[in-house]
């Protein structure tokens, strides 16, 4: 019996300031949850890039004002703005007749955990990134009724007490259609034609992301083919530094930086190759977008990645740190169609049966329905 005479509602709340791939797995995971018996909320706290996006994508959610934890606090004063902010929004939990909540960064996790106690509503972390040594997060954690991992290499990173009740579950991926004439219209917008192969970057522009590796990268491919390198991301206070490589390379004419754009996956089945240098990931969403795109991928063999690339059968991993390496894996896919057909044949059909978003927000709803005690 389950003792909810409507259907529970699951919040999902947001800062709002910022749009990443967090962003588009919850939103993948909240459109299915409908279809499995549960309403989703989105709840944002403040205006920014993600209201835009949401209202952009037809997608409802709700702007509380509510306060929200600040992350350039830390240690005691941290503790206390988490544990300050509970009553509010605790308050706001009950009048919203909210079942649970599932918290997806670090910044609401800090914000929500005691709240959720204090509402006497459970709460389901999710574990995206690597495990960063803090006395709140730990706090916040244990306080968790269910965590969730994106991957073993999030959940191996995790405190031991930890890791032993969190379960990994992957991310869900989707594809709106691949349409790659149009996607090259698009990028020859961009960058004024696409007669020689176009190899892009994708992610926030972080040094853990390794732009500047791409550029090197970029450099020595174009000492021996002629190819035109797509920056796509939000920048991350290093694009003038960038810029500046860019010159000092003597490749300004082949790299264009787009900036963060919302219709970068109707441009990604353009490109011809992805080359992914970051390390220490917890996943590698660009991978398997690049994969249901039929868009071959290289990546650092570093952390998530290795969850996702199977060398030289999904992809191919090289050193990490390594612009020579990247390059000359770049020139094998570039030069081999037959190697690079079968690579992306084989990707295309692991990720679509590996990322299903059915999949994985059945594999959530399991977790809410064993919360709420719903048979």
């Amino acid at each position: 019996m389950t003792k909810y005479a409507t259907t529970p509602s699951i919040a999902f709340p947001f800062v709002g300031d910022t749009v990443g791939g967090s962003h588009l797995s919850t939103l993948l995971l909240m459109r299915e949850l409908p279809q499995l018996g549960f309403r989703a909320v989105a709840l944002v706290h403040d205006d920014g890039p993600l209201t835009s996006y949401l209202t952009s994508q037809g997608i409802e959610f709700l702007q509380t004002g509510l306060p929200y934890f600040d992350a350039k606090k830390s240690g005691i004063v941290a503790l206390a703005r988490s544990i300050s902010i509970a009553p509010q929004l605790a308050a706001f939990v009950k009048r919203s007749d909210i079942a649970l909540i599932h918290v997806n960064d670090g910044r609401m996790i800090a914000t929500w955990s005691f709240a959720s106690r204090l509402a006497a509503c459970p709460i389901v972390v999710h574990a995206r990134h690597r495990w960063a040594p803090s006395r709140l997060a730990y706090i916040c954690f244990r306080l968790a009724h269910a965590r969730i991992a994106i991957s073993s290499y999030v959940l191996d990173s995790m405190p031991e007490k930890l890791s032993k009740k969190t379960v990994v579950l992957s991310n869900p991926f989707e594809t709106t259609g691949i349409d790659r004439d149009r996607a090259r219209e698009g990028i020859a917008e961009a960058i004024g034609h696409t007669d020689s192969p176009v190899i892009a970057f994708l992610g926030t522009l972080t040094e853990q992301k390794r732009p500047s590796i791409f550029l090197r990268a970029a450099a020595c491919l174009s000492q021996v083919i002629r190819a035109q390198f797509l920056v796509f991301g939000r920048d991350g206070n290093v694009l003038c530094d960038l810029k500046q490589q860019t010159a000092d390379l003597g490749i300004a004419d082949f790299v264009t930086f787009t900036g963060f754009r919302h219709d970068v996956e109707s441009l990604l089945s353009g490109c011809d190759l992805v080359m992914a240098p970051a390390i220490n990931e917890g996943h590698g969403r660009v991978l398997v977008e690049a994969m249901l795109h039929r868009v071959p991928v290289i990546a650092s063999d570093s952390g998530g990645h290795r969850e996702i690339i199977r060398h030289r059968q999904t992809g191919l991993l090289v050193v990490p740190d390594d612009p020579e390496a990247l390059a000359k894996a770049a020139l094998e896919i570039l030069n081999d169609r037959p190697f690079r057909d079968a690579m992306v044949n084989t990707a295309w059909s692991w990720a679509n049966l590996t990322f299903s978003p059915t999949r994985h927000a059945e594999q959530v709803a399991g977790l809410y329905r064993k919360l709420l005690k719903i048979h």
